[in-house]
């Protein structure tokens, strides 16, 4: 039971309420911390308790429907949820077909189901003080092989939840460094450490194979759109849907996320430790979080001779409850680093928005090394950047002839360009009039593919509306 989350108890009142008695507390001799450790139709109303599978640690096999219900004591506010050690059914096509876990009786409702290899893996859902229903956390096993799981469940005291604080210096760039050749930044780094760091990283990258989408094609609840929309834009030569080179350092809180070695997906940093991205990265496939990587201070995802360098791994991904593969609602996710990031000329924190505000009919840039034409292009190893207008969600949905809602937003560019695969979970920023930037939306997908027809409309992901998840899960 060491290393375990309890409650200070007496040996009586922990037997008594049904824990297990661990350590001593503290220095004291009379209390010892009590763990409360549940399995397959389990209650409990502790602070914090851990839910495992009926053999766990060993794996378990044969079918299964399991549940666990947790009684929401009268200060809380919201439930995070650490699957530390869970190993289920892998995806088919994207999709929980075999295994399925669900978190029932939430403020937002029942979440999508749940699979795969979620070791390392969290999640925070919203509840009603001392609701009346208890929150479930529902399994059902049917993969004819073998299982495992280990949750943690911690009820968190609504006057303990605070907000996310942005550092000082965010949203600031170096305009200096961008008459500053690559070659020559590079040499006045003396620091010979990241370096061989970033050549490992680079020389286990498959020459010529250096990417790979674990995105959806499209968004499926679109199809029809999407269809409609391809065949009216079908037309035409090589559709250039990326813009121009960006100058080194011009957008030092993009970061690059590689797995297995290889790019997949963008990202922005916004503060030491945590990165920004969209859901759908991790979320539409299998994704073991020892297999991610993320990049920070890059250029050109092919050359180590650039500029410094910072990798870091993943000790943590904060996905949202709510996340649904096929509508591509709540695409938001947080990458909670391995250490904290050292921040460079070239490494800088990103600005969140206010909450109250729209950002809508305003200029914006979006940043990304994906897809440089449809359908058959390759990503662009260069940071690209692109300036698009955002737009009211009224207007987007009429163009697009498909519902947007509050947590999503739009930003088309004036041509045929446009955000493509690669470029998800990258920034869209605006500077506003203090001259700092502010990331207003994360690349989440496009109806027409990408940049199928001129200056039609891409969707991202409304940070603003995500002000709150963001303070509850960066803690």
């Amino acid at each position: 039971m060491n290393g375990l989350e309890g409650t200070c108890l007496t040996l009586e009142d922990c037997y008594h309420t049904e824990g297990q008695a661990s350590r001593v507390c503290g220095h004291s001799i009379f209390l010892y911390c009590c763990v409360y450790v549940h399995t397959c139709g389990h209650i409990s109303k502790q602070r914090v308790s851990y839910f495992r599978s009926p053999d766990f640690p060993s794996k378990s096999s044969g079918s299964l429907a399991c549940d666990f219900d947790l009684i929401i004591l009268p200060n809380t506010g919201a439930v995070r949820i650490d699957y530390y050690n869970v190993n289920l059914a892998r995806r088919l096509g994207g999709v929980c077909d075999l295994d399925q876990l669900f978190i029932l009786n939430s403020v937002d409702g029942p979440t999508s189901a749940l699979c795969g290899p979620l070791s390392g893996y969290s999640t925070t859902v919203a509840v009603k003080p001392g609701q009346i229903q208890p929150l479930k956390l529902a399994i059902l096993i049917q993969n004819g092989g073998t299982y495992y799981w280990d949750i943690k469940i911690k009820q968190l005291p609504s006057a303990q939840l605070r907000y996310f604080k942005a550092p000082p210096n965010c949203g600031e760039v170096r305009n200096d460094i961008y008459s500053t050749s690559s070659s020559n930044y590079l040499n006045s780094f003396n620091d010979a450490h990241w370096l061989q760091d970033i050549r490992h990283w680079k020389s286990q990258i498959p020459q010529h194979t250096w990417w790979s989408y674990p995105e959806p094609i499209f968004n499926t609840f679109y199809y029809k759109t999407t269809k409609r929309h391809l065949l009216q834009g079908i037309v035409g030569g090589r559709r250039i849907v990326s813009g121009t080179d960006a100058y080194l350092g011009e957008f030092p809180w993009t970061v690059a996320i590689g797995l297995d070695n290889m790019f997949f997906c963008g990202g922005a940093l916004i503060s030491e430790k945590f990165v920004v991205t969209a859901a759908h990265c991790l979320m539409t496939r299998d994704t073991p979080i020892g297999s991610l990587i993320v990049h920070l201070g890059d250029h050109d995802l092919t050359n180590d001779n650039e500029t410094e360098h910072q990798l870091r791994t993943v000790s943590r991904v904060l996905f949202h409850s709510h996340f649904h593969p096929f509508l591509l609602a709540n695409d938001v996710a947080l990458l909670q680093l391995n250490t904290p990031v050292e921040f460079t000329d070239t490494i800088q924190p990103i600005c969140l928005p206010e909450p109250e505000n729209s950002y809508t009919g305003e200029k914006g840039t979006v940043v990304g090394w994906g897809i440089t034409s449809f359908p058959m292009g390759e990503p662009s190893p260069v940071l690209q950047k692109l300036e698009v207008e955002t737009l009211t969600n009224f207007e987007c949905s009429r163009l697009i002839e498909e519902p947007v809602t509050v947590g999503m937003m739009c930003a088309s560019p004036t041509h045929k360009q446009g955000t493509c695969f690669g470029d998800s979970g990258g920034p869209l920023t605006i500077q506003d009039k203090t001259g700092h930037h502010i990331l207003v939306g994360v690349v989440s997908f496009g109806v027409t593919g990408c940049a199928v027809r001129p200056a039609f409309p891409d969707l991202y992901t409304r940070i603003s509306e995500y002000m709150k998840w963001i303070d509850v899960n960066a803690l």
